[in-house]
């Protein structure tokens, strides 16, 4: 799907927003299959659950504390 009139920015927010459903996904995918390989079950998906949410969260909360209208601290010139 193209965004129609939606500007760079917009869009590198939309994917900053997927790469967060990944951090979170991804950690519980990989200690799923290294549970199944190892036969560790369930330890290392729960580590997996508990690696991705705060992984995900804390991403979460940089993307939220930059204001849509202001430019990000990394944007600014000394």
């Amino acid at each position: 799907m193209v965004l129609k009139g939606a500007s760079p920015r917009e869009v590198g927010r939309y994917f900053a927003l997927a790469q967060v459903g990944l951090e979170m996904a991804l950690p519980i995918a990989v200690g799923a299959w290294l549970d199944y390989r190892w036969g560790t079950m369930p330890w290392l998906v729960i580590t997996g659950v508990i690696v991705g949410f705060a992984v995900g969260m804390i991403h979460l909360w940089l993307l939220l504390r930059e204001s849509p209208g202001q430019p990000s601290s990394k944007d600014s010139t000394p």
